[in-house]
């Protein structure tokens, strides 16, 4: 075989690779994605089990009054568990904090008793909050309710973070559809006198396009083995080189992530193998040229 012939007979070979590594991208970036967002639930979650309200208690309660508080605080629904914080834990937690260098001027632990009451996720947020603190409030020998605020903005942020991952994980499917359906023209466009001559001999519609379609199937569940392995690669090496990545790394989110992307795989080759030879088998003879 001469050198013109390799040449023309490498040209005709359908270029599966090209299909396997469009379709590996974008399975790997949407399950990036779907990763990330499946993951900012359970941070949203986890943030939420750590709420905490602080209900600073007036220095001339007694002990009586401070007992009577903390069963009146136990017996509400939103409550989690309650710790009662002494002066002593107050002025430790305030070293911790970096608050040695000015209680070292002062010889007098100022700083006043407190009940820590963690919330339960299901009341953690803006409304059931403000009435929590309104409740709290209300109760006698209550100086002071402290709960961090910006932690509901940080909800609103994840929460936008989340929607927008959800439109570029969109718009990814969209494009790779598009390139998908470009690949699978110059495919078809390579077979295209094998197509000729299955007409003639009367093939149906259904025969001709099944090998495409077995096909598109078969590079659907390679390029999702792919896409899994290089996800699973990136978040072995981020979990153990970031120690913030490990709330983020949970078995029913890599199952849910997993089945996903071997599903959008093998559907998004299909769908788009599919349509591109329907299109062609409508076509007249003649446009296959």
């Amino acid at each position: 075989m001469s050198n013109k012939e390799k040449r023309l007979n490498n040209i005709k070979q359908p270029r599966y690779i090209y299909f396997i590594i469009c379709v590996s991208s974008v399975l790997f970036i949407f399950g990036i994605i779907g990763w990330l967002v499946l993951g900012s639930k359970k941070v949203e979650s986890a943030l939420k089990e750590k709420f905490l309200i602080h209900i600073y208690i007036k220095d001339e309660s007694s002990q009586d009054a401070k007992d009577v508080l903390m069963e009146k605080l136990s017996n509400n629904n939103f409550v989690k568990t309650i710790t009662f914080k002494t002066k002593e834990m107050a002025l430790r937690d305030w070293y911790m904090n970096g608050g040695e260098e000015f209680m070292n001027q002062t010889q007098e632990n100022f700083l006043p008793e407190s009940i820590v009451v963690n919330i339960k996720a299901d009341f953690v947020n803006d409304v059931s909050i403000t009435k929590i603190k309104n409740i709290i409030s209300g109760f006698e020998n209550v100086s002071v309710v402290q709960y961090p605020n910006n932690i509901f903005n940080q909800f609103v942020i994840i929460r936008k973070i989340c929607f927008y991952l959800l439109f570029i994980a969109f718009f990814m499917v969209v494009i790779s559809l598009v390139l998908l359906s470009y690949l699978i023209k110059l495919i078809i466009f390579n077979n295209r006198f094998v197509i000729r001559t299955m007409t003639l001999v009367g093939a149906s519609n259904r025969f001709i396009s099944k090998p495409f379609e077995y096909r598109a199937i078969i590079n659907g569940v390679i390029s999702s083995v792919i896409a899994i392995l290089g996800i699973g690669l990136v978040v072995f090496y981020l979990n153990n080189t970031f120690n913030e990545v490990k709330i983020l790394v949970d078995r029913q989110i890599f199952v849910i992530v997993f089945l996903s992307i071997a599903f959008m795989g093998i559907f998004i080759s299909w769908l788009s193998t599919y349509i591109s030879i329907s299109r062609y088998l409508r076509m007249p003879l003649e446009k296959l040229y």
